[in-house]
């Protein structure tokens, strides 16, 4: 039993260390996939599924589902390294990665809930407005930087 939470808790700190750290910036993303995924579900349970023909839960879909979702975390991962890569020491690539899927998903949860007859508060366009403007603040000057450190060098 021992060898089995050894084992776990040893991926765990890797998958984490791939992923950047346990920052609160990865825990509001995995928040939001897992709402993300749970509005799609109740949008397929109701018959408001675009995914099906008929409008309800679709196993093939579910399955894309799944895979982008994995695909989501191995681009974070990508993101994280190439970055840390081309901006050493800082984690920018990474966190407009996180900001860029956090937007992307919240929008999909928004609409989840509007299908759903669920009323959406104002300030959740607020919110979107706000992340959508973190996604690629400050993108031009990064790479502006790394352009002129590298032709220095």
């Amino acid at each position: 039993m021992d060898k089995i939470k050894l084992t776990i808790c040893t991926g765990a700190g890797f998958v984490a260390s791939a992923l950047g750290g346990w920052d609160k910036l990865l825990q509001v993303f995995c928040v939001v996939l897992a709402i993300e995924m749970v509005t799609g579900l109740l949008k397929a349970f109701t018959g408001k599924s675009d995914k099906s023909e008929s409008g309800f839960f679709n196993s093939t879909a579910f399955r894309k589902g799944v895979v982008n979702k994995i695909g989501m975390f191995l681009l974070i991962i990508l993101a994280t390294q190439v970055g840390g890569l081309i901006f050493p020491g800082e984690t920018f690539a990474r966190n407009s990665c996180l900001y860029a899927l956090i937007f992307m998903e919240l929008s999909s949860i928004v609409e989840n809930l509007g299908l759903l007859g669920v009323p959406i508060p104002s300030i959740f366009t607020k919110i979107l407005e706000v992340l959508k403007k973190k996604e690629t603040e400050g993108i031009e000057d990064k790479i502006a930087d790394v352009i002129k450190d590298k032709e220095e060098n």
